[in-house]
């Protein structure tokens, strides 16, 4: 038998996570495009793709990564409070990418005692509902 190997979690996953929640009525459409349009930003300032697998970016240089956005954002002009909505908006993300990073730990110590959904779902169903605040 081969071990299932997780799935790498991409910035795709998140938006497609935070979809799935706007689709089942969970969290506000308008909420949602706020939030997708911040992390877009966010991945423009850090000069990265949708498609490009989470790194250090939302880890342990997370703050570094805000401090590009914000210097984006004034080199296109923003006004103060467009910069500090998308710096906020920028927190569910990193938030999303924790649990997520939690739960991956916590399966790998105790396998069975995750669910099998959290094993066999792709990244987008495990961190959803951390996308909704």
């Amino acid at each position: 038998k081969r071990a299932m190997q997780p799935e790498l979690l991409t910035y795709n996953a998140l938006l497609e996570g935070q979809s799935q929640l706007v689709s089942v009525g969970r969290l506000n459409p308008h909420t949602a495009a706020n939030r997708a349009t911040a992390l877009r930003l966010f991945l423009r300032a850090n000069h990265l793709r949708e498609s490009d697998v989470i790194g250090s970016e939302m880890r342990m240089n997370f703050m570094q990564a805000v401090e590009y956005l914000i210097a984006f954002l004034r080199q296109e002009g923003r006004s103060d409070r467009s910069i500090s909505n998308s710096r906020a908006a920028i927190s569910p993300w990193k938030q999303a990418v924790v649990v997520d990073d939690n739960l991956r730990a916590h399966a790998q110590i105790h396998p069975a005692q995750i669910g099998v959904d959290h094993r066999l779902a792709g990244p987008q169903f495990r961190i959803g509902n951390h996308l909704r605040t």
